[in-house]
């Protein structure tokens, strides 16, 4: 798993129990860095999307599901994530319809 080889040794027991509880959930759950980087995404999210986790983890947000720039609740979801990342406090929000494309698509 990309995310938990690249933590110091002290801090991927921790990771990996993590991941195991997230990839047992049949909800789907994913990760940002703060930088909106894809830094893990559970198995029900990924048979959600049609993605497989090394197509995902790594690559910006918005790259690994992009939508039209002018998507109203992609604005919405990105301005939330930007405001959480500068104050680091929570931002809260209705529930969005983000349409993710099919994979290629």
């Amino acid at each position: 798993m990309p995310l938990i080889d690249s933590l110091s040794p002290v801090r991927r027991p921790i990771a990996a129990e993590l991941a195991a509880i997230f990839d047992a959930s049949p909800n789907c759950y994913l990760v940002l860095n703060p930088d909106l980087t894809v830094a893990y995404i559970n198995a029900a999210h990924l048979a959600s999307v049609g993605r497989r986790a090394e197509d995902v983890v790594g690559r910006p947000l918005f790259d690994a599901f992009p939508v039209d720039a002018d998507n109203e609740e992609a604005v919405q979801l990105k301005r939330s994530l930007e405001r959480t990342r500068e104050t680091q406090r929570a931002s809260d929000i209705a529930v969005l319809r983000y349409p993710v494309p099919p994979p290629g698509g």
